[in-house]
């Protein structure tokens, strides 16, 4: 309060003193603590018209609604990353056993089960990204094309194929 008071114009400070010499104190103590009050909060200045307390809260807003779309920008760059670290992460230890990986596929699309078909074509999806990563699609497209020629004959599994955009270059 002693920082607000030192603000106050000397003019107004001298009258304010005026009055509490002519015992007037305690009135000009409740006008003080009004005052300051009513000057702390941000909203409430004095000699500001409507317009310019709009103006005001509309350049507020507008910060603070540009603030929000950064934040959320930021937040959605956070997590696209910590999907790609954790896509890559997967595809790296796919890339480890290959061998392995081919032969669950097998093993899903040898049934007549759609479930299995779903994940034999995500697995495939899964081999045909680190082939692509790896430099190795004509080996992808190869062994794909095989499996694709074997399993013709289920109309389902290869509509699974064809929707999840594994078609053989």
């Amino acid at each position: 309060m002693g920082t607000w008071i030192g603000s106050l114009a000397a003019e107004r400070k001298n009258a304010l003193l005026l009055r509490v010499t002519e015992d007037d104190a305690t009135r000009v103590r409740w006008e003080l603590l009004r005052e300051f009050s009513g000057n702390t909060a941000d909203h409430v200045e004095t000699g500001r018209t409507v317009a310019e307390l709009l103006d005001t809260a509309a350049t507020r807003r507008h910060t603070r609604e540009q603030q929000e779309t950064a934040r959320h920008a930021e937040e959605q760059t956070r997590r696209q990353q910590t999907q790609r670290q954790a896509r890559e992460l997967h595809l790296n230890k796919l890339a480890q056993d290959l061998e392995a990986a081919w032969a669950r596929v097998e093993s899903f699309t040898d049934t007549r089960k759609p479930r299995e078909y779903d994940q034999a074509v995500d697995l495939l999806r899964d081999l045909q990204a680190l082939a692509i990563r790896d430099d190795h699609a004509g080996t992808f497209a190869q062994r794909f094309t095989h499996l694709r020629e074997r399993h013709q004959g289920k109309p389902s599994l290869i509509k699974r194929f064809t929707a999840a955009g594994l078609i053989p270059e």
